[in-house]
């Protein structure tokens, strides 16, 4: 993942050498990159679930419009982000726990180990 993000920036580099880079969203990206990678790994088990993707949607357009909203209007050092991570991680993480009890009760990520 990392390696995409920083390929794509090498390649808007590149590609408009003389645009300034605008690190906020830079980091906007990479933040979003962690906590939503983080959320994926976390809950696996949702993955064959719809409900699991479509709440990570949402928290994903809502977290990408909080930050744009925020973005335009204030600058924060990049330490920030990691308040703002562990903060997000945090609820986002209790959603997708409430959001866990409708795929596991549907028995959509259900498997047998057993012979």
């Amino acid at each position: 993942m990392a390696a995409v993000l920083v390929g794509g920036e090498i390649i808007y580099v590149l590609s408009h050498p003389n645009d300034p880079i605008n690190w906020g969203y830079v980091a906007l990206v990479f933040n979003t990159a962690i906590v939503f990678g983080c959320l994926i790994v976390w809950f696996r088990e949702g993955w064959k679930a719809l409900e699991f993707w479509a709440t990570l949607v949402v928290m994903l357009l809502a977290h990408t419009a909080a930050y744009v909203f925020i973005l335009n209007r204030i600058h924060f050092p990049l330490m920030y982000y990691i308040l703002l991570n562990s903060m997000e991680l945090v609820v986002f993480s209790s959603i997708l726990r409430r959001v866990a009890g409708s795929w596991e009760k549907a028995g959509s990520t259900k498997v047998s180990y057993r012979k």
